[in-house]
């Protein structure tokens, strides 16, 4: 099609091809077209429809198809000619998925159309993530609208999110996800209004409803609130995002062990440039829940803190986890705290305290499993003690050593 572009070589093709240029424009469609190509590239049949009418330098135009393949349009897109920097996307989004009942209307200035109307359906959608853009799978729905404002409606099984920008686990496995998404185009701002979302999947059930702004410049602003139940304790730290320093992200993820949150809720508001929004200047970061079960590996080597039921807090910079109920070593432990002050600092700090009340042999038996018993020696390890007592319990650690 091109001197520059490797011939496409096909083995098959049936159906109807017209087309026809007029003085102010053409049209053409297809008709039950399916095509195989050499190199095994099967198109589906299908029926496609294309009118152009100009106008100088601006055009009005319409685009119909009952169904169309995007992974085997990109498949043959390196056949076509397209401008490069269309084919470089094409290469590296990688799009999938089938469009169905495709409806496209639009006019304008040829090079950039001001006005537009899209409708249609959408299964298995893919795109993979290119930098600081998320990528997903398994998107499906419908969606219509036009430049001004619109509405998408998402059904979707066994979906996955891909937020590298986001998080340092970046794919989010979503068995279930329902959503109605609208958009609304006005003084030069885009408002993608989240109305309702309900997910599923191996970590929580949630649902969220909000708002993100995007004004063609800086990181947009957002006002989202969300709500977990049933989620699993041991999952908090996939979903501390990358503002957060490995240190804190990796001791989450060994120290929180099991239990369950019956509830927890998400608030965030404000301009992303900005999060997590130290001391509350400029917007709001909150998470926090209450949990039950959970198990506390606070530092190697140290005696854990079991059977944890609490409350778990992460507002702005900081990180508390609070036990009304806990054991160590079978003692009961009151007023249980472990708190990092401050989860982007260099050298974040784990403050934690407690008070224990119990035998007194329970207590030098704590000694002699933590790593004091080492450092004196052990010399704790043959007395004996009878009775009961009070343990006052605080450590204070950098995460980093």
């Amino acid at each position: 099609l091109q001197p520059s572009l490797p011939q496409l070589a096909l083995d098959q093709v049936d159906g109807r091809v017209a087309g026809r240029r007029t003085a102010k424009g053409y049209s053409g469609e297809i008709r039950r077209l399916a095509v195989t190509t050499a190199d095994g590239i099967a198109v589906p049949s299908a029926d496609v429809s294309l009118g152009v009418v100009t106008t100088g330098q601006r055009a009005v135009g319409e685009f119909r198809a009952d169904r169309l393949d995007l992974a085997v349009l990109a498949g043959l897109a390196d056949h076509f000619p397209l401008p490069e920097a269309l084919r470089d996307k094409l290469r590296s989004f990688a799009p999938r998925g089938r469009l169905t009942d495709l409806n496209l209307v639009w006019g304008g200035r040829i090079e950039a159309p001001e006005r537009w109307q899209i409708k249609g359906a959408f299964a298995d959608l893919a795109l993979a993530a290119r930098h600081e853009l998320p990528g997903f799978s398994g998107i499906s729905g419908r969606l219509e609208g036009n430049e001004k404002s619109g509405q998408v409606h998402l059904a979707s099984r066994n979906a996955t999110l891909d937020l590298p920008a986001v998080f340092s686990e970046p794919t989010l496995a979503l068995a279930n996800l329902e959503a109605e998404i609208g958009w609304r185009a006005k003084a030069g701002a885009t408002d993608i209004l989240l109305q309702r979302m309900v997910f599923v999947n191996a970590d929580a059930k949630g649902e969220a409803t909000g708002n993100y702004r995007y004004t063609g410049a800086g990181l947009g602003d957002i006002d989202l609130s969300a709500k977990l139940t049933d989620a699993a304790g041991n999952a908090v730290w996939r979903y501390m995002p990358l503002v957060v320093n490995k240190d804190a992200r990796d001791w989450l993820r060994t120290s929180i062990v099991g239990g369950r949150a019956d509830s927890a809720s998400l608030r965030l508001k404000g301009p992303l440039a900005q999060f997590p929004f130290r001391d509350g200047k400029g917007g709001i970061f909150q998470v926090k829940g209450s949990f039950r079960g959970a198990t506390l590996e606070y530092a190697t080597g140290w005696p854990g803190i079991t059977d944890i039921d609490g409350e778990l807090l992460f507002e702005g910079v900081r990180m508390l986890i609070r036990g009304q109920r806990a054991a160590i070593m079978g003692v009961g432990l009151t007023e249980v705290r472990a708190e990092i002050a401050d989860l982007e600092m260099p050298e974040e700090l784990l403050v934690v305290t407690g008070r224990a009340r119990g035998e007194t042999q329970r207590f030098l038996d704590f000694i002699e499993a933590s790593p004091v018993g080492r450092r004196i020696d052990h010399f704790t390890e043959t007395i004996a003690a009878t009775g009961n007592g009070e343990l006052d319990l605080k450590l204070v650690m950098p995460l980093r050593k």
